[in-house]
């Protein structure tokens, strides 16, 4: 509260009123679409006869981050990014290298490939030229 009270006195009180309203809303936002998606991971799961705890952890991440945007506060909300950057580094580009190159070492080493050949021993004694 006391950075609000900060905030407000830096601009305005409209300002920091602002700022808060944003916010719910953008943690509603958050917690409402994670919610629709984890409904649906959940579906595709129990169909598939899978268990999603990898996701589960990331929705979790959201859905924290959701609950800090909601509670005013400046240090609230710098924790929410934290949480929601956290959650999101699965569709950042680096993580997409990661898991591409990770999946391709698996493929050659489970692809049993065998390069075969033979070889000849040859003497050097008996092939030098005097």
């Amino acid at each position: 509260m006391f950075t609000l009270i900060q905030l407000g006195a830096k601009t305005s009180a409209l300002t920091a009123l602002g700022y808060v309203f944003v916010t719910i809303i953008f943690g509603i936002a958050i917690i409402r679409y994670q919610g629709l998606a984890l409904i649906f991971e959940l579906q595709n799961a129990r169909k598939n006869g899978k268990f999603l705890s990898r996701a589960l952890g990331k929705d979790l991440w959201m859905v924290v981050s959701g609950l800090l945007f909601i509670i005013p506060g400046l240090v609230s909300d710098f924790f929410a990014l934290i949480f929601l950057i956290v959650s999101l580094r699965p569709y950042t580009g680096d993580a997409q290298l990661d898991r591409k190159h990770n999946n391709n070492s698996r493929k050659d080493q489970d692809s049993g490939l065998v390069i075969d050949g033979s070889y000849t021993k040859v003497d050097e004694t008996s092939h030098t030229d005097h």
